[in-house]
């Protein structure tokens, strides 16, 4: 084969009846280039509570937040808003428990053929135990987001934007499957007849309840600015018969922990930040007990009021909750601030904080 020397254009090739022409292009590679700037640090994820499926927790949050989460039977499930989806992260587990007793030994099966290798998931770590806060902070004052630990039964995770530990609830697991019913056993002789007894008393009522308060003690020099859409400040949980409920005032919520009936009953003692003035809603206090990031209202109220004198705002309301673990929070409605406040037990002839509650929140179990 000859070569073509006549040809202009590296790009192209000629052939006639005895020639064939080209031109071969050797390349050089360039030099590498400087790496590129680091990206944003990503959002930290907040459990928001769990479902027993799929679909239960789609039907309860269509849509959600960049960071939110659910747990799902073992599986934690976060919101994506690229996708607008719920998105599967993978397993969430706490810590390795004690061995349990030795069971006996059954008989050997036929081996399965092995099963196609799954993809890596993402989960939460969770990389010990403490018994206290301060042990956790003490051994970690620094943590890496996704890192968590568990303090008692609640879990603690590490979050870069307040720069602490962040105690998201109580990790729990979803309740076993119900064993199937024994033989019934040989039927027993007759006994005697007894005696009969004496008429019992009326047995009292008792209804499971909790009783939540923030006195002028737990605010900041006796007040509290509430902006709209914030909560307003839990402080003390004095009452819980029946351990039902949780409260995290970091973020001024309450974890309802079975489903029930509920009757809540709440107070504030506020007043506007603003004066009294032909702006629309600037002399009112709107206050509403609702799900966390929803806005329907179970319990709320709304009254007018002037930017001197604190008034009691009472609310009272149902609720019927059809999931365990549900998270509610008492928050300001309004369209503008309110300032919360309340007496000091310095003037008065008692030290009750009962007689001094800024906010009270009175949960009673009905049904």
């Amino acid at each position: 084969m000859d070569n073509c020397n006549n040809s202009s254009d590296i790009n192209n090739y000629c052939q006639n009846a005895d020639k064939l022409c080209f031109t071969r292009i050797v390349s050089i590679m360039g030099p590498t280039g400087p790496s590129g700037p680091s990206g944003a640090m990503g959002a930290s994820t907040v459990i928001l509570g769990n479902y027993s499926s799929l679909e239960e927790l789609k039907e309860a949050n269509p849509t959600g937040h960049i960071g939110n989460s659910y747990i799902v039977g073992d599986d934690l499930y976060t919101w994506s808003v690229e996708n607008n989806e719920w998105h599967n992260v993978g397993v969430i587990r706490g810590p390795k428990g004690d061995d349990g007793p030795t069971g006996p030994k059954g008989e050997k099966g036929e081996t399965g053929p092995a099963g196609p290798k799954g993809n890596d998931g993402t989960s939460v770590t969770i990389l010990g135990n403490y018994d206290t806060v301060e042990q956790l902070k003490r051994n970690h004052p620094k943590g890496i987001a996704g890192q968590s630990y568990l303090v008692g039964d609640n879990l603690y995770v590490w979050s870069d934007e307040s720069d602490d530990w962040i105690d998201v609830g109580i990790i729990r697991g979803p309740q076993g499957v119900e064993g199937k019913t024994g033989p019934t056993g040989p039927k027993g002789e007759q006994g005697p007849k007894g005696d009969t007894g004496p008429k019992g008393e009326d047995a009292p009522i008792n209804l499971p309840a909790a009783l939540f308060l923030t006195t002028s003690e737990d605010l900041d020099n006796g007040t509290y600015i509430v902006e709209p859409d914030e909560n307003f400040p839990l402080a003390l949980k004095t009452m819980d018969t029946d351990s039902l409920f949780y409260i995290n005032s970091d973020n001024n919520t309450i974890t309802f922990f079975k489903k029930g009936i509920y009757r809540i009953d709440f107070s504030v003692i506020a007043h506007p930040t603003l004066p009294v003035s032909p702006q629309a809603g600037s002399n009112i206090i709107s206050v509403g007990f609702k799900k966390v990031g929803e806005s329907t209202v179970y319990a709320g109220i709304s009254v007018r009021a002037n930017n001197t004198d604190s008034v009691l705002v009472n609310g009272s309301g149902v609720i019927n909750l059809t999931y365990d673990r549900e998270w509610f929070e008492l928050a300001n409605l309004g369209k503008y601030s309110v300032i919360v406040e309340s007496p000091s037990v310095d003037d008065l002839i008692t030290e009750s904080s009962l007689v001094t509650p800024a906010v009270s929140i009175l949960i009673q179990k009905i049904g």
